[in-house]
């Protein structure tokens, strides 16, 4: 048969092994020691240390023992990064055993992931950052401390790790592939906060949010404070029954390392452990409130609000040994809210047990702080856990879904993979990057707003100065002025005088809690003269009711907000009391004036999100991609697709094709083409611009279809099987493709999209010979 396109002619039979990447070079045996005499294989693994336990579990790995000694002085030699000392190439390499049992080379160069202060006093635990000089693509973050080292390398030829093989022992190693790490118990839940408020990206939102092929990704490095607190249970996995602090503060230090790592390589995001982060790790001389529950979450804005201060870190998050995942979403650097009970930056808890590892750290802790960083769940699946917290506008990935902020192997028979692979999808990273960037992001409308801000403008006075009502409609304003004669300062808002030295607004929000979901009363006070100082209470029901917010800041202007959707607020009359508490006395009664207005917020008015990182230049320039032509093809047809990169910097790129297709509704994974919903998987970045679909090794067998499914067996499951992930159209629909190119030089990225036309003839092409792969 032959077949009239558009803009070219498809021939599967052009889809030939030319398109192959060539197989990553193995060594037919392990080679004894690296060339720097730092590693030595290990054939058989010894005899276990008293009271070990194996670390990590994975169905392939080499064994190696390391020289301290040895190790220490090519380390001594890495420069701090960002300095000129880092362009001297030969004093800073060290060798690696990779989970072939060959050795390959890195050029390295020290980072802070500690705040000055803290890693002062603990110049044991040390960070590096490295690039491939055998593997240019390679990516490297290793961190050592006085007994273990840990070291994650991201490269499109496979994710791998070296860890200790038994838990805070480093006398043996291990090095394996992302790909064989068994998954363990994956009894994992995450709650999105807010997501029972409605809290879906919307189509447009998605679009105006869309990364413009010359952004500014990858020119800069944002450094975020990060205090994250510990329960008593994850310290004494990690320091022992009577928690060693150093030791616990180590395990951070390697989390962080793994997940700063992606952030890093991906968006040009670093955290950083705050100075004061000693006194949010439990120990038996210093407890902490949590107690190893999704409750963790409502503890812990106010906890670390106290005992590391609110200006003092831009994300907070507290790990544990059973809270699942529950974080807020796009509350990086947000400050005090009433439903938080503290800042808003501090809604995020991780826990499992163990508590350690690349599923930890990767899949879930690197998944909640995605939501925090304003990025939404990206799976399509209706399986087990995907069932409740899909977000249909940026439902991209079929199934669980294999990134980042995706649900792999919690998801049921709809599982793509057992575990996460290390990136974001391209949705993540346009919601995400546009947060920290821009503040446009999808973060539901209102909600956690950090106080500060200025008077919305076309605010109509209310007819009826001292009340007023708002309807749940977003733009809807009411605005009032009022006076205090000065008087005796009050010593809070229950004891003063109306009239003298205090004055109430009655706002009646009007309709049900449901009717407010993704929308905030924002009410701003200024006033003219300096000297003055207002403090703002909004309480419930009545003037001594319940307070909902308050703004004591003596900064004008002041603000405080209602969360109408929120456990406990709900709707009705609320009383916002502005109470003068200065002593200068003015000379006229008018200089006490003040000028208010209450606002709805709404997913359109929201305004941007703070911003709170500290800037660094990298240098990099990101790259740019031409996705081609949009074509047409028949139904039941294996296709490619092939990109075009630059980077100004001759920097080496990455690609990765993702279907861009939301359908109206999710999509057992399993069921075949509905003409809507997304078909083909997300695969990790390739050095190749191609991507056939599906897989060649599946265009070759016959039929074009690749197996339904195919093993990925877990620790407690070995004949697990998982979705392939990958079907061929069969009916007349539009097929939407991205490509990001990638620099993996501090998350340089470009974007392209284009579209496939597919028409359903009743038959599609199939390659005849020869018919094996």
């Amino acid at each position: 048969m032959t077949y009239s396109v558009r803009s070219r002619i498809l021939l599967v039979l052009l889809i030939s092994a030319s398109f192959i990447s060539p197989e990553l070079a193995r060594n037919g045996h392990a080679q004894l020691a690296s060339p720097d005499r730092i590693w030595q294989s290990v054939d058989q693994i010894p005899a276990a240390p008293v009271d070990a336990r194996v670390e990590i579990k994975a169905s392939k790995f080499k064994t190696f023992t390391v020289d301290r000694q040895q190790l220490s002085p090519s380390l001594s030699r890495a420069p701090m990064e960002f300095t000129s000392a880092r362009l001297q190439t030969s004093a800073a390499e060290i060798t690696l055993p990779k989970p072939d049992g060959s050795f390959t080379r890195f050029r390295i160069e020290e980072i802070a992931l500690m705040e000055p202060g803290l890693a002062a006093k603990y110049p044991q635990i040390k960070a590096y950052r490295g690039r491939g000089i055998d593997d240019p693509l390679a990516v490297l973050h290793l961190d050592i401390n006085e007994r273990t080292l840990h070291a994650q390398v991201l490269s499109p030829s496979g994710t791998w790790y070296i860890d200790p093989y038994w838990h805070l022992d480093g006398s043996l190693y291990m090095s394996y592939l992302k790909s064989d790490l068994l998954a363990g118990d994956r009894r994992f839940n995450c709650l999105v906060e807010e997501k029972s408020a409605g809290n879906s990206t919307t189509a447009e939102a998605m679009a105006a949010n869309a990364v413009p092929q010359n952004s500014n990704t990858g020119t800069m490095l944002r450094t975020y404070r990060l205090a994250c607190a510990t329960s008593i249970l994850y310290s004494q996995y990690h320091g022992g029954m009577d928690p060693d602090v150093g030791m616990v503060l180590a395990a951070l230090v390697t989390m962080t390392n793994r997940v700063s790592g992606v952030y890093e390589t991906e968006l040009g995001i670093r955290m950083v452990l705050v100075a004061n982060q000693e006194a949010i790790i439990a120990t038996t001389a210093n407890p902490t409130p949590y107690t190893d529950t999704p409750g963790d979450i409502g503890t812990n804005p106010a906890y670390i609000d106290l005992k590391i201060g609110e200006n003092n870190y831009d994300i907070g998050h507290v790990v544990t040994t059973g809270s699942g995942g529950v974080a807020g979403l796009g509350v990086v650097c947000r400050g005090f809210n009433p439903t938080s009970g503290g800042s808003a930056k501090a809604r995020g808890t991780t826990g499992i047990n163990p508590p350690t590892g690349d599923a930890f750290w990767i899949d879930f802790v690197a998944h909640e702080m995605g939501h925090q960083f304003g990025g939404n769940h990206t799976f399509d699946g209706t399986g087990t856990n995907c069932g409740t917290n899909q977000n249909a506008s940026t439902a991209y990935e079929p199934g669980s879904g294999t990134t980042i902020q995706a649900y792999a192997g919690i998801c049921g028979n709809q599982n793509i993979q057992a575990n996460s692979d290390p990136y974001f999808h391209f949705a993540s990273l346009q919601e995400m990057f546009g947060y920290a960037t821009s503040g446009i992001s999808s973060r539901p409308a209102g909600i956690l707003l950090q106080k500060g801000g200025s008077t919305p403008p076309a605010a109509t006075p209310d007819a009826a100065p001292g009340a007023g009502t708002l309807n749940p409609v977003a733009g809807e304003s009411v605005s009032w002025t009022g006076t205090a004669t000065g008087g005796v300062p009050a010593p809070d808002d229950a004891t003063c005088e109306e009239g003298v030295n205090c004055d109430t607004f009655t706002l009646t929000l009007t309709g049900t809690a449901a009717d407010w979901v993704e929308k905030t009363v924002k009410i701003t006070y200024n006033w003219p003269n300096a000297t003055d100082d207002y403090d703002i209470y909004v309480r419930k029901g009545s003037t001594t009711g319940p307070i909902v917010d308050q703004s004591a800041t003596g900064n004008k202007p002041e603000i405080v907000n209602i969360e109408p959707s929120a456990t406990g607020v709900g709707t009705g009359a609320f009383f916002a009391r502005a109470a003068y508490f200065a002593v200068v006395p003015l000379a006229l009664p008018e200089l006490y004036q003040y000028m208010a207005v209450a606002e709805v917020i709404g997913q359109s008015n929201q305004g941007p999100a703070p911003s709170c990182a500290v800037v660094t230049p990298t240098g990099n320039t990101p790259p740019t991609v031409d996705a081609g032509a949009d074509y047409k093809i028949p139904a039941r047809t294996p296709f490619a697709l092939t990109a075009a990169g630059n980077d100004p910097d001759g920097d080496p790129l990455t690609y990765c094709w993702e279907e861009a297709d939301l359908g109206p509704n999710p999509k057992d994974a399993n069921l075949p083409d509905d003409g809507t919903n997304p078909i083909f998987r997300s695969f990790v970045p390739a050095s190749s611009p191609t991507r056939i679909f599906p897989r060649l090794q599946h265009v070759l067998n016959d039929n074009n279809n690749p197996p339904t499914t195919y093993p990925c067996p877990t620790q407690d499951r070995p004949n697990k099987r998982c979705v392939n992930g990958e079907k061929l159209p069969t009916t007349t629909r539009e097929l939407n493709f991205r490509v990001t190119a990638r620099d993996n030089n501090f998350g340089g990225f470009g974007m392209d999209s284009m579209k496939i036309d597919v028409i359903d003839s009743g038959a599609g092409f199939a390659v005849s010979s020869p018919n094996t792969a």
